[in-house]
């Protein structure tokens, strides 16, 4: 089970870049500009599984020898807990990290494992940020029309991220 810890405030695409994007050089519209970006970069990390926007997890799981992070890309894992029984054992310097795999020494056992780890990337890619650029955009123009789907450039931009087709 994850559990989000926090959530930092920096998204891909600053209110500066967005506004340059829409052509706007007043302040008239930052916090509306600024609430369609983040929606843009939502729907970009809803379209491909990624996140885009740096968080922090406290992932529950059963042990296992494995444990696969679903959340990705993993930025850091900062801290891995053994649980047996009601004892809580810190084992960060003894599992091996691998993007998002964390593999646990065969010779400890438990009932569950709590990794706390960060995701996100350290610089989100142009193309990336394009689409969440483009997407804002499209939100901003149409304020009152219902955006069922990314637009089509976007959705180009983005489909070489996609964890899934």
């Amino acid at each position: 089970m994850y559990k989000l810890l926090q959530a930092y405030p920096e998204l891909p695409v600053s209110l500066e870049e967005a506004k340059q994007h829409l052509r706007i050089m007043h302040e008239e519209f930052d916090s509306n500009i600024a609430l369609l970006s983040k929606a843009a970069t939502l729907s970009a990390e809803n379209y491909t599984g990624l996140q885009f926007i740096s968080r922090q997890y406290l992932l529950t799981a059963e042990f296992a020898l494995i444990v696969v992070i679903d959340k990705t890309p993993v930025k850091m894992i900062s801290k891995v807990v053994l649980v047996v029984g009601e004892i809580e054992t810190e084992i960060t310097n003894d599992v091996i990290v691998e993007n998002n795999r964390v593999i646990i020494p065969d010779n400890l056992i438990g009932d569950s494992v709590k990794i706390t780890f960060d995701t996100g990337y350290e610089a989100v890619p142009e193309d990336v940020k394009a689409a969440i650029l483009l997407t804002t955009g499209r939100l901003f123009s149409n304020p009152t029309d219902a955006v069922e789907k990314l637009p089509t450039t976007s959705k180009s931009l983005l489909r070489p991220y996609r964890r899934w087709e």
